[in-house]
């Protein structure tokens, strides 16, 4: 599957089939994780694989979220601030932050691309993870992902288009003729790519 394509057809998954996930494709969506941009290459993020029932239970209720249970792996991201802290000072927590968001999304469009359904679950209980997980105090748990084979029942999100969202060399500043009205959607582009090659 092309990026684009995994782009355009991921979505949070809430219902998985009791099917293993196997270890081969979660090497690859976290390979696809270690090699996103970090800041400075500090490479403070670590990643906590969890298919065990009890613990899979724990991490669903710190997140108030039962349906994780149903997922067959579930993977926490957690970051060294320690780490980041001797690089960033100050800005230890936002950098860190920012390199778990982009080795969650090069992992989910990776498990997108694999078949395989995935969500990326923000909210939770810091103090229930980091218990569950025998963290210690330098690890900050930044984000959980569930990951397995999907029942088909999630829908596609909307999203704003982009002429709402876009503006041009300032906040507000809309005049781009070149750029507006758009001529081809996305699926468009991908189509004609995809009979070029």
């Amino acid at each position: 599957m092309e990026t684009g394509q995994a782009i355009d057809k991921r979505t949070s998954c809430h219902s998985y089939l009791d099917k293993t996930v196997g270890i081969n494709l979660i090497e690859i969506i976290l390979d696809a994780g270690l090699k996103a941009p970090n800041s400075g290459n500090i490479q403070n993020l670590r990643f906590i694989i969890i298919k065990d029932e009890a613990k899979k239970e724990e991490i669903a209720d710190a997140c108030k979220q039962k349906w994780i249970n149903e997922a067959p792996v579930v993977i926490v991201v957690v970051s060294d601030l320690d780490l980041a802290s001797s690089y960033y000072e100050g800005n230890a927590e936002l950098y860190s932050t920012q390199n778990a968001a982009t080795a969650i999304e090069n992992m989910l469009l990776m498990a997108t691309s694999l078949d395989l359904g995935n969500c990326w679950v923000s909210v939770f209980d810091n103090d229930k993870i980091r218990a569950a997980l025998k963290l210690p105090d330098n690890f900050r748990p930044e984000a959980v992902m569930t990951i397995g084979y999907s029942k088909g029942k999630e829908k596609k999100s909307k999203r704003f288009n982009l002429k709402s969202s876009v503006f041009f060399e300032e906040f507000g500043k809309k005049d781009a003729k070149e750029f507006f009205p758009l001529k081809e959607s996305l699926k468009g582009v991908l189509k004609r790519l995809k009979k070029k090659s």
